[in-house]
Formats: C-alpha cells, structure tokens, sequence
C-alpha cells in the first residue's frame, strides 16, 4: 500500500502565506510544491532528521536541528535537484502531524528519533488518556512485555483514537 499524497502547496498572491487550496484571500494562488513532490521530500526530511543525517552529509546539533540551507543542498544531492529552502519550509509548517519545526533558519524532526537528540518539548497539558496505534500481532506482546520504543527514542502516543487507529493501519501488511 502506497503512502497517502498530501495536497499541494500554493503561495497566496496577496497574503503571501502557504496554503494547500488554490484559492486563498478570494485569488488564485501559484503552486509552490505538487502533493508528490511534498511527499518525496517529506520522507526525505524524516529519513535525514530522524534516523540517518550522515546519509546526507548533516551534522545535526544536540537537540536535533539543521540549517535549512544544508538540508536543501543534501535533498539535492541525493537527487530532489528541485528542492529550494521555501519548500523545506512548506513542508515543515504544513505537516497536519507536526513531525518538524522549523526555528530561525534551522529545522528538526519534533519526534520519532533513532539517533540520539534531546528534542526540549514545550510544557503543556497532557491528555487524561493517550492511545497507541499497533498490528494485533504486536498487542498481544505489548501485553506481555509492555510498551517499548523498539528502534525509536521513545514511544509514539496519540491523544485521539483516530489517530491512534491511522497509525495502527499504516503499520499493517494486509
């Protein structure tokens, strides 16, 4: 099963924001990224940020950033000739699972590290209840052994069931 392709991205003539419709402040918009292209390189982001940055030749700082200027030359050189710093930023301020931030000119994968970053979260609520999204065959050592972050850093939770059960699908082979 193939990976979901985001919408594109536009930039709205008037306001000048990233918007995914192509409409926007009542005209029309020009496309920025095409949803396949934004998938690519969104991939791309989270291989490099999260689990392997000597693949591109990136040195990521403690707490997991990079200049978005030497990502755009990695994207490059492992073939996204196309990439430019604004669709790195697109796809960092659209992301609908807030996988990157983006702060002054750096970026970094929020969450979901196989390399060792200490990502400083914002203090904030914590739900009453938190959901994890597994195959039934993984439940039932879940069970047995409890939650473990497997090859990640930590434990991915979700704060809705929705969400939890989407990322229990992607995780199924049928």
């Amino acid at each position: 099963m193939g990976a979901h392709v985001p919408p594109s991205v536009y930039r709205c003539g008037v306001c000048g924001r990233l918007v995914e419709s192509r409409v926007h402040c009542g005209s029309s918009c020009v496309l920025l990224l095409d949803g396949g292209r934004r998938l690519r390189l969104s991939k791309l982001m989270s291989l490099l940020l999260r689990h392997r940055p000597e693949l591109g030749g990136l040195k990521v700082d403690a707490e997991g950033f990079v200049e978005v200027r030497e990502l755009v030359e990695a994207a490059r050189r492992l073939g996204l000739r196309w990439v430019r710093e604004e669709h790195v930023k697109a796809v960092a301020e659209l992301d609908s699972k807030g996988r990157f931030e983006l702060r002054g000119s750096r970026v970094r994968a929020r969450y979901g590290h196989s390399i060792p970053v200490e990502v400083r979260y914002e203090k904030g609520s914590v739900p009453d209840v938190l959901y994890h999204g597994t195959t039934s065959e993984a439940a039932a050592r879940i069970l047995r052994e409890g939650l473990k972050p497997m090859g990640r850093r930590m434990v991915h939770l979700s704060s809705s069931i929705e969400d939890a059960i989407a990322v229990g699908r992607r995780k199924c082979r049928t």
